[in-house]
């Protein structure tokens, strides 16, 4: 079982095996110039078993958060960033020029700007948007392509996003689509209750 962290505000992958040998087995390689016997399993060898060999232990991160806060700290974590992807899904579908892709099963969610009256190229119109909101600074959002169409994807990751953030940064969306419908887009100044970004980087 693999187990990413790069998306839950901590940059570790972890790779957790039922049976430990199979752990020796992946990443074996030989050199002999790190150890005398490349064969044993010492558990307390990690170059062993990862092909980064002398750089950081980073899951020690992971390690050290879940040995002082338990279970109850990542329950807590993912219930509130899903929390968060219910939220902003419910304020797309509350406007008719915004589309979401699906409802959201996870902290990761697609939508674009599509108004009734636009009948042009909406994966160009998109792809403008996020490079205007790019271009501000203020709010961070990559695209994907579904069915050969350009959306917006977001990974919400903090926690401490605010209700005002995630509106703030659909209001920027619209204001934008509703320029592009007419004129070039001009980066435009967020609304006053834009707090903090909701996510800089670390969305792939």
């Amino acid at each position: 079982m693999s187990w990413a962290r790069r998306c839950v505000q901590a940059t570790a992958t972890a790779l957790v095996f039922r049976d430990e040998r199979y752990s020796y087995r992946t990443f074996r390689q030989k050199a002999g110039y790190l150890w005398a016997q490349d064969a044993d399993e010492e558990w307390y060898n990690l170059a062993k078993r990862t092909f980064e060999c002398t750089k950081n232990l980073m899951g020690l991160k992971v390690w050290a958060l879940w040995q002082s806060h338990g279970d109850e700290l990542f329950e807590e974590y993912v219930d509130r960033v899903m929390a968060l992807a219910e939220e902003l899904a419910g304020l797309i579908g509350a406007r008719e020029d915004l589309e979401l892709a699906m409802p959201p099963q996870s902290n990761i969610l697609c939508f674009r700007y599509r108004p009734a009256e636009r009948q042009g190229d909406l994966s160009r119109l998109n792809a403008r948007i996020r490079q205007a909101l790019l271009e501000e600074g203020h709010f961070y959002l990559v695209q994907t392509q579904l069915r050969g169409e350009v959306w917006l994807r977001t990974t919400l990751t903090n926690p401490f996003t605010r209700s005002a953030d995630l509106a703030a940064m659909l209001h920027q969306v619209r204001l934008l689509g509703g320029q592009a419908a007419v004129h070039p887009i001009t980066s435009t100044p967020p609304a006053e209750n834009a707090g903090h970004p909701m996510q800089r980087g670390g969305d792939d």
